[in-house]
């Protein structure tokens, strides 16, 4: 049995008149998976459930599952909080005579299904991150990839080019491997990320367009890849 075993999430939220309970917690048996359970009254009324390849196998990986765990558990409470935008056409044949009993159809309705695998790039979620300019994609080696970046990033960011392998060297490479540590370096406040997913690394140019994203939260969400969450 794995000794890795990650933090889970409890709620409790008002919808209409009733309080449903939502529970995020991580499970090794039968197999290997992490379930969102949502209760009314001791009753399951709606499962999410992603599977996972194989257990837990060290501390780094059971952090990258909290994190999901916490990324799944308010994505569900804010889709039951934010409700049904509109009145479901199937409401007109619930046969149901209580509001209560109204209301958790509607839960069942509005809850979200089994979360959807992101298979964008790593590259393309960075990107896509309110207020991002430019995200500069490097192999583990320093060697820019993009055409003319390495000139584009010298230009915008002279001093740090020219200390590359001591900032790179903020997550360091695997002892008899080819892979970096994983994580996020803040360069310059709301302007300049380093970051590493492990198979390459990235310096991301801000510009910050609003008042609410948090950019390490929002940076290390797009390292998490639901449909990668098999560890080796």
């Amino acid at each position: 049995m794995s000794d890795f075993i990650p933090a889970g999430r409890t709620s409790m939220v008002k919808k209409g008149g009733i309080t449903v309970q939502i529970q995020t917690e991580y499970a090794v048996r039968p197999y290997p998976r992490i379930t969102t359970t949502i209760l009314n009254s001791g009753k399951v009324i709606h499962k999410i459930e992603k599977k996972l390849d194989q257990p837990i196998q060290s501390i780094k990986e059971q952090n990258q599952i909290e994190d999901f765990i916490v990324h799944q558990h308010s994505e569900v409470m804010a889709t039951i909080n934010k409700g049904s935008d509109r009145k479901s056409e199937s409401h007109s044949d619930i046969k149901s005579s209580t509001q209560d009993e109204k209301v958790v159809e509607e839960i069942k309705e509005t809850a979200p299904p089994v979360v959807e695998n992101d298979n964008r790039s790593t590259l393309d979620k960075l990107k896509s991150i309110s207020g991002v300019q430019q995200v500069y994609n490097l192999d583990n080696n320093g060697n820019f990839i993009g055409l003319n970046d390495a000139d584009d990033f010298e230009n915008k960011f002279s001093k740090i080019f020219k200390n590359l392998k001591e900032v790179m060297d903020v997550f360091m490479l695997m002892p008899g491997s080819e892979h970096r540590e994983k994580g996020v370096y803040e360069l310059m406040h709301d302007t300049l990320y380093f970051v590493s997913n492990g198979d390459e690394c990235f310096f991301i140019s801000i510009r910050r367009t609003d008042g609410t994203t948090i950019y390490e939260k929002a940076i290390k969400q797009a390292l998490i890849n639901p449909g990668e969450l098999s560890f080796g």
